[in-house]
């Protein structure tokens, strides 16, 4: 099987750009997203090996080859979609908590047996996922460390309390 390697910085930085173009009002924007826009990049400083390494250790667990590469390039990620504000730096990413009590009623409604081995997949997440989102509009960005692909990538999941359906 061929890995495919993930360009991170020219995606990140094109995304960063459409952003800003989309943006020319900038009196609506924050003073933060204002240096964004003038920079035209949403990211922040990219992540060291010892950052890197330090989460993993906190996390008890090595991350995904692209999330590894992805934090080397911005140690975490402003407007990562329409409702998804933050994305954790290696200091905020933690192991999901259910705050919410999701996770009972999904892995039931999730392990009925008529269900597709995809949706079936996914109970446990609420237990098991990384999160990555830190603000957002109730939108979680959830790596699963329980559905890894042969080339050692997690999937991810992405649920929002106001969308029917799963992860």
């Amino acid at each position: 099987m061929e890995i495919k390697h993930v360009d991170w910085r020219n995606f990140l930085a094109r995304w960063s750009e459409e952003w800003a173009d989309a943006h020319g009002d900038v009196e609506e924007l924050s003073p933060d997203d204002v240096a964004a826009w003038q920079g035209r990049w949403l990211g922040v400083d990219p992540a060291t090996e010892a950052d890197i390494a330090a989460m993993e250790n906190r996390l008890g667990r090595a991350m995904p080859p692209s999330y590894r590469e992805f934090l080397r390039v911005s140690d975490g990620w402003r407007h990562a979609g329409a409702f998804v504000w933050k994305l954790a730096c290696t200091r905020e990413a933690h192991w999901h908590d259910d705050a919410m009590g999701l996770g009972e009623d999904f892995d039931e409604f999730w392990g009925e047996e008529d269900n597709p081995e995809e949706v079936r997949a996914q109970v446990g997440l609420w237990s098991q996922a990384l999160q990555l989102d830190v603000e957002s509009d109730i939108t979680f960005v959830l790596l699963d460390p329980q559905d890894v692909g042969p080339d050692g990538e997690w999937a991810v999941r992405v649920w929002a309390s106001w969308r029917a359906g799963g992860a």
